[in-house]
């Protein structure tokens, strides 16, 4: 079990699978960044009560981020399992 945990560690830690989820988060991280600046930025809020609950943003942002983040997740949930089904779970 611990040889299949340190295995699944592998492809988590390859820079070529999580480089991409990594950089497409930063750059939507940066984006919110500059959002926060304009001057208009109430106008794609969603607030209730005065407190704003979610921001409106291009469904193809989250596609975008998918798109460079799937291969990261998979890896990080094979290795969640392997973690979990593992001794060391206990």
């Amino acid at each position: 079990q611990l040889a299949l945990v340190l295995e699944r560690f592998g492809p988590v830690l390859d820079p070529a699978v999580n480089g991409p989820c990594f950089s497409i988060l930063l750059l939507y991280a940066a984006g919110m960044n500059c959002f926060a600046c304009m001057p208009n930025w109430f106008e794609y809020t969603t607030e209730h009560e005065g407190k704003v609950l979610g921001l409106w943003t291009d469904p193809q942002t989250c596609t975008d981020a998918w798109s460079q983040c799937e291969a990261f997740g998979e890896a990080s949930r094979s290795l969640q399992q392997a973690l979990l089904d593992s001794a060391l779970a206990t």
